[in-house]
């Protein structure tokens, strides 16, 4: 039933996506919203853009290096864009956040994602 109504969804974003409608444009972060709606479902396992919602298996992250090893990608690339280094900033660090829900994030890591941001990276 859950794979039935996921694949009629998927249909009609296909379809309104060949005709153009505008609501499902992905220039538009109202149009990444709907298609994260539809495709989220559908790629279960992916993480997705902390700002529209679009799951990594659709579209590509911005990462953003924060030390010679080490980087990461709250973002997709069209967010990212649209976006100022400050208004970036909350996305960086609600992945923090989530960081530290899984254990303690060293100082050096949070200052240095913090910089890596606010430099536009």
């Amino acid at each position: 039933m859950v794979l039935r109504i996921a694949s009629t969804l998927f249909v009609v974003a296909v379809a309104a996506i060949a005709l153009g409608h505008l609501w499902f444009h992905p220039d538009t972060l109202a149009g990444r919203r709907a298609i994260a709606a539809i495709t989220r479902p559908l790629s279960p396992a992916y993480s997705t853009c902390g700002r529209c919602g679009r799951p990594w298996s659709v579209c590509e992250g911005h990462s953003t290096p924060y030390s010679e090893h080490f980087g990461c990608f709250p973002l997709c690339e069209r967010c990212w864009r649209e976006l100022s280094p400050q208004e970036r900033l909350p996305y960086y660090e609600q992945l923090l956040r989530g960081w530290e829900r899984w254990g303690a994030v060293e100082q050096w890591k949070k200052d240095a994602i913090r910089t890596a941001v606010l430099e536009g990276k």
